[in-house]
C-alpha cells in the first residue's frame, strides 16, 4: 500500500510532483461553487492529473486512468473536470468556443438523467457566466 498523508492508503498511486505546478485546484474550485466540494482523495487525483510540464506548458500526463470503488464520487468529480476543460484557454487568453464534453453511462436514460441534473446545477452556479449558453444535444433531452 502507498500512503500519502491525509489520504486513504492506495494499492497503486502516482505521487504528486511538487516541482510541477498543477491546475487541479480549478476542478476543486468548480466543485465547491456547484455545492459539491471534492473529498481529499478526489482533489489529489486532479492535482496529479493537472500537473503542467514546465517544458511544453501542456499537461504532463497525456492519459490518466482512475479505478476506484463504487460511491467514490466519480460523477461529481468528473463533471467538475468537464466544466474546467470547457474553460481551458488556448495559447493566449481567448477561450475555445468550440469545446465539447460527453457524459456516458451504461444506459442512455441514466446518462440523460444525470447530465440534466448537473446541467441544472451548473446553470445555478455563479461561475456559469464563464461558459455562455450551454446547449443540450440528443433530441430526447
Amino acid at each position: 500500500m502507498i500512503e500519502v498523508e491525509g489520504l486513504t492508503p492506495a494499492r497503486h498511486l502516482t505521487l504528486r510532483d511538487p516541482s510541477r505546478r498543477s491546475d487541479g485546484w480549478k476542478v476543486g474550485a468548480i466543485a465547491r461553487a456547484m455545492g459539491r466540494p471534492l473529498y481529499p482523495e478526489q482533489q489529489y487525483i486532479w492535482d496529479v492529473a493537472g500537473e503542467i510540464d514546465p517544458e511544453t506548458g501542456t499537461y504532463y500526463y497525456g492519459r490518466v486512468i482512475v479505478s476506484v470503488q463504487r460511491q467514490f464520487g466519480k460523477t461529481d468529480s468528473s463533471f467538475a473536470k468537464m466544466i474546467q476543460n470547457c474553460l481551458l484557454p488556448r495559447r493566449g487568453d481567448v477561450l475555445h468556443s468550440d469545446r465539447m464534453v460527453w457524459y456516458l453511462a451504461q444506459r442512455g436514460k441514466d446518462a440523460d438523467t444525470k447530465f440534466l441534473e448537473y446541467f441544472q446545477k451548473w446553470d445555478d452556479c455563479p461561475l456559469s457566466v464563464l461558459t455562455g449558453r450551454m446547449q443540450k444535444g440528443k433530441g430526447s433531452i
